[in-house]
Order: C-alpha cells, then sequence, then structure tokens
C-alpha cells in the first residue's frame, strides 16, 4: 500500500469531501449572493425606504420571499449536483438531513398538508443553501461573519437614515413605539440587530480597512438596536454578550464571571419569581401578561396536547385566523414562545429530538472545538455558542423562530451549528491554521 493511500485511510476527513469538489467551483461566489438575498427577504422583502409600513394581518410580500427562498434553495442544489458533491455533502450534515425529511415526513399526519409542504419546503432548501455554503470554502466561518455582519450593518444604517431623511410612517408604526426601520415592527428589526451584535463579537479582522468596515458595522447595530425601544431585543443581546465573555475568559476570569451568574440566579430565587416578574415589569413599564401571552401560551398548549406525541404537522396550527380564534381579541401568527410551537407542530417526539440535537452540538462545541483561551478559533467559536445560548434561551421564551429558516435569527442560529459539527477538509480546526498547528 502506498504512502498516499495510507494517508486517506487514516484521515477520515479525506475519504468522502464535499469541501474538495465545491470549493473548486468557479461559480460558487453565487451561493454568497443567494444567501445575501435570502436574508433580506426575511429581514424587509424588499421593501424601498420610502414605502410606508403597512400594518395588516395579510401576508405581504409572501410571493417574493417565496421566489427568493425557492430560486436560493434551488440554485444551492444545482451547485451541488454540478460540482457532484451533493451526497458528500448531505452525510457530512446528516443529523441536519434527518430533521428536513421529519419535516417533509409530517405532511403524512399533518392537519393541513398545503401549510407543512410549503413550511417544510422552505426549511429544506435554507438547508441546502447552507450546506451548500459550507463546504464552499477554506474559511467558511469567515464567509458567514462576512454577510451576516455586512448585511446587518448596512440594514441598520438605513433603518437609522430612514428616521431622518422619510415620514415617520416609512420606519415605525403607531401601535408600537420604535425604530422599525427595514423591518416590519421594532421587535423584529431588534432581533436582526442583536444577531448581528452577537456575530460579529467574535470577528477581529487583521486587515485595518475590514477592522474600520466591522466596527462602523456594530455601531449601527448598537445604535438601531437602541432606537427599537425593544426590551426583549437588548436582553438577548446582554445575554449573547455575557455568554461570548465568559466563554472567551482565561479560567480564573471565567469562574468569577459563573460565580455572578450564580449569585444573580440564587439572589431571584430568594426574591421569589412572581415578585420579581412584577419589578422588572414595573421598571420596563410593560404589561405584566406580555400583552396577552400567558393566555395565548395555556390555549396553544391545550390545542398541542391533543396531538402531544407527533403533534399536528410542520407549519399547519398557524393557519389564517387561527390566533383571533384563539385570543378572541387579537391575531398572532405565533405562540411567542419556539418551544411551544414546535411541541404543536411535531409533539413530544420532535421537542426532545431537535432539543437533544442543539444541546449535542453545543456539548461538541465547548469539548473539542472551541480552542485555546486567547486564540481566534476561541472568539469565533465562542459568538457561534452565545448566539445559540442567548436566541435559545432567552428569546424562544418570547417569540418562535426555531426551523423557521424566514427569520434571519434561525438561518444565522442553523448556519452557526453546522460549521461547528462540520467535519470535513475546512473544518474550523483547520480554518484556524494556529490552534490546529500547535
Amino acid at each position: 500500500m502506498n504512502a498516499l493511500s495510507h494517508n486517506q485511510l487514516a484521515d477520515p476527513y479525506s475519504l468522502t469531501s464535499a469541501w474538495a469538489k465545491l470549493s473548486a467551483d468557479p461559480w460558487r461566489w453565487l451561493l454568497a449572493i443567494a444567501v445575501i438575498a435570502w436574508m433580506n427577504a426575511g429581514i424587509h422583502g424588499f421593501r424601498m425606504p420610502w414605502q410606508p409600513l403597512v400594518v395588516s394581518d395579510s401576508n405581504s410580500g409572501g410571493g417574493m420571499r417565496q421566489l427568493i427562498f425557492g430560486t436560493a434553495g434551488l440554485l444551492a442544489i444545482t451547485r451541488m449536483i454540478c460540482t457532484r458533491s451533493l451526497g458528500a455533502a448531505c452525510v457530512r450534515q446528516l443529523p441536519w438531513c434527518l430533521v428536513a425529511i421529519l419535516l417533509l415526513s409530517s405532511t403524512s399526519w399533518s392537519s393541513n398538508t398545503t401549510l407543512t409542504v410549503k413550511r417544510a419546503g422552505i426549511f429544506t432548501l435554507g438547508l441546502m443553501l447552507i450546506i451548500s455554503l459550507v463546504h464552499s470554502t477554506d474559511k467558511p466561518v469567515l464567509l458567514m461573519k462576512r454577510c451576516v455582519v455586512y448585511t446587518v450593518g448596512l440594514c441598520a444604517w438605513i433603518s437609522i437614515a430612514m428616521m431622518f431623511i422619510f415620514p415617520a410612517e416609512c420606519s415605525s408604526i403607531a401601535s408600537r413605539p420604535g425604530l422599525a426601520g427595514l423591518a416590519s415592527h421594532p421587535n423584529t428589526l431588534g432581533a436582526v440587530m442583536f444577531t448581528g451584535w452577537i456575530v460579529a463579537l467574535g470577528w477581529p479582522p487583521s486587515v485595518r480597512l475590514e477592522m474600520w468596515a466591522v466596527r462602523l458595522s456594530q455601531l449601527g447595530i448598537v445604535a438601531a438596536l437602541f432606537w427599537t425601544g425593544s426590551i426583549t431585543a437588548i436582553l438577548v443581546a446582554a445575554a449573547g454578550t455575557m455568554a461570548y465573555m465568559i466563554l472567551i475568559a482565561p479560567p480564573y476570569q471565567r469562574g468569577v464571571l459563573i460565580l455572578l451568574a450564580v449569585v444573580f440566579l440564587a439572589t431571584a430565587a430568594v426574591i421569589g419569581p412572581d415578585n420579581l416578574k412584577t419589578w422588572f415589569f414595573d421598571t420596563v413599564q410593560r404589561d405584566e401578561s406580555l400583552s396577552g401571552r400567558d393566555v395565548l401560551w395555556a390555549e396553544v398548549y391545550r390545542e398541542g396536547s391533543k396531538q402531544p406525541v407527533f403533534g399536528g404537522g410542520f407549519g399547519a396550527f398557524w393557519h389564517e385566523g387561527r390566533g383571533r380564534e384563539l385570543t378572541g381579541t387579537w391575531n398572532p401568527r405565533q405562540a411567542h414562545n419556539t418551544y411551544l410551537d414546535v411541541f404543536v407542530d411535531l409533539g413530544w417526539v420532535g421537542l426532545l429530538g431537535i432539543s437533544g440535537l442543539i444541546l449535542g452540538v453545543l456539548y461538541s462545541a465547548v469539548h473539542g472545538v472551541i480552542g485555546r483561551p486567547g486564540t481566534p478559533q476561541r472568539a469565533a467559536v465562542a459568538s457561534l455558542i452565545a448566539l445559540a445560548i442567548a436566541s435559545l434561551g432567552v428569546y424562544g421564551w418570547s417569540q418562535s423562530f426555531l426551523l423557521r429558516l424566514d427569520q434571519l435569527i434561525m438561518l444565522v442560529l442553523l448556519w452557526s451549528l453546522m460549521l461547528i459539527v462540520n467535519r470535513d477538509g475546512n473544518r474550523i480546526q483547520e480554518e484556524f491554521v494556529i490552534d490546529s498547528a500547535a
């Protein structure tokens, strides 16, 4: 057996490499354009800055978004087929491909087959797009950060400019004060901003020009986040920043930060959750009932308990007018709790399976991928983990986003998780050569 064959057998990453094929594709830059278009479709649906915001129960701009999602996903599948990397790439990301199969399979027991096919199809197309991006370059983490931070930063500065240049109805809505900007609602813009902020935390560019570009983006993101007035988004950004600081800190400082967090939680337990909840909402001048969400949660759980094992089919529950049927007063399009919505769609089987998959990815990140303290790899991976902790630990209790790739936060979260478990030749340890060599 020659040396080359011996090395191939000794190195499992060289046996079936999607990266070796897809990264050599001269048209791979189209994939970056496709994901940027996907992100913009999810943020604003290509509404022009001078167009007034319309508050309506109708799903305006849905056709344009579906066109973008379909085109981007089919482009990714086409590029992988042309480079003969589709099978290898899907094998590399097999757990998430199995999730897509679960969502598509739920059409067999769905209470609304049309909605399940459409929403499971969006997830599958987005998954294919992210898979192709992960394997299309030797620096997949850097590619993700550039696409996300620059897209969110540009969105932030345009949204800020809209406040001063165009009439108020173009950047805000009367029913909810705060900057909505390019998005449809201040809370929506807030989620976009905290996503960009946390991703940017672990990116110290080595080139001076790009460093200034990143800092300018971060400045716009912080300003836009503040002007949204979204308490939830600000809390998520703070939680993500704290998680990032704990992860990158040396052992002694990390222990101090964890101790402070434990003291805070213990104090909260002594004060009492109900008293703390009342004090917090009085301080931020918000409705303690979370604008009726506590009643909504009870109704959604009651409906989900009718099919508790496998749920009613992915995306089948929230048809037009469902929210008004449940509440009788307002028309929510989601449970405003990501775990409740997964439960009502996929039951306990889906909720526990997907939660277990994500926890397994995070465990592998902390114990095998994060790298040594003080290295670029540590900072980059810490930001990916921090995004997952903040979004799932804080944001998921007020908004539904899990498995919904039409929302920027889920697209970036899935992208981050897939980068962590990437075991191809361009895996994180190879991208950050300093740690690998050490």
